[in-house]
């Protein structure tokens, strides 16, 4: 197994937020279970922003496990958000059996869980672009 289809085949998260062409841009997280960590942010008209970091395997495995132990609670809230309000969009599996859920950013205090998992995805990103780049 080559190291490309080991990635493509490995557990994984993906957090996503944001529009492209709005202030902000798009971001998107993507955190494997071997604690690699992926950052992308693209804004209309301007260069994406890349950056990779790494995490302790294990803590990104938990991360994993955590996210989709809310997929069920997370996808039992269906509103319309408030005007410009962030909604973020998870990921999680591998890429044959991936499922996902969205929660908006004012739900995530009913999903807590989520909300430490966005903070430290956040604080990783960080410390790679100091604070350029925002979930």
């Amino acid at each position: 197994m080559t190291a490309s289809e080991q990635s493509e085949s490995a557990v994984h998260l993906e957090v996503s937020v944001g529009n492209e062409a709005l202030e902000g841009g798009r971001t998107v997280v993507q955190l494997d279970e071997r604690g690699r960590v992926d950052v992308l942010s693209k804004l209309e008209g301007a260069d994406a922003r890349r950056a990779e970091a790494k995490l302790d395997p294990e803590r990104a495995s938990q991360m994993i496990r955590t996210a989709g132990g809310s997929l069920a609670a997370a996808r039992e809230g269906k509103r319309y958000g408030l005007p410009d309000e962030p909604r973020y969009h998870f990921v999680i599996g591998e890429r044959e059996r991936e499922q996902s859920f969205d929660v908006w950013r004012s739900d995530l205090l009913q999903h807590p869980e989520l909300k430490r998992i966005l903070q430290e995805l956040q604080e990783v990103v960080d410390e790679q672009v100091e604070g350029e780049i925002l979930l």
